[in-house]
């Protein structure tokens, strides 16, 4: 693995454990035994570090999605496959999802970077709008439903790790 997938790789993991206000470019160095100024060749500032996290995490969701609408029949299985997501990334309740708890500091974010977190769940609620016209819901009630189950689901994870009960998330996907 290279060092910029290296960087970005130790990157997610810290911000979906801490946050991305909460780490510095010394914990990563510190973690790959390089110097500061190797992770400022690739990114510059912090805020390109996370820009492009963010744009990868979002790509990365985009091809999850289109697995899923080419190996799953049914809005059901479709949606199962979906929730499947919240529960791999929460690794137990241990971390929360990489956008979610960006969402969270996003007052701290350059208006580009608020936009890339933005369109992450822009991503995930028209998918889900699009199951849910499927099963023949009008697109005002698919996309507020669409809408409730991402809150939930970013709920659920925050308090499946404040309270240490991954039954949260749990009881919500297999709801």
């Amino acid at each position: 693995m290279k060092t910029k997938q290296k960087i970005l790789e130790i990157s997610k993991d810290l911000i979906q454990e801490q946050g991305a206000n909460a780490f510095s470019y010394q914990d990563i160095a510190d973690k790959l035994k390089i110097k500061k100024a190797s992770i400022h060749y690739y990114f510059p500032h912090k805020n390109d570090l996370v820009q492009e996290l963010v744009e990868f995490y979002s790509a990365e969701l985009e091809c999850f999605l289109e697995k899923i609408n080419c190996q799953c029949r049914g809005t059901a299985i479709r949606l199962k496959a979906f929730l499947s997501i919240y529960m791999d990334i929460s690794q137990g309740g241990r971390k929360l999802c990489l956008c979610g708890i960006l969402a969270g500091e996003i007052m701290t974010m350059p208006p580009k970077l608020k936009k890339a977190i933005n369109r992450f769940f822009d991503i995930q609620e028209d998918w889900l709008t699009q199951l849910f016209m499927l099963d023949g819901l009008k697109n005002q009630c698919a996309r507020q439903k669409a809408k409730n189950l991402v809150a939930s689901l970013q709920g659920a994870m925050l308090l499946a790790r404040s309270r240490g009960d991954i039954g949260y998330l749990k009881a919500l996907v297999a709801g």
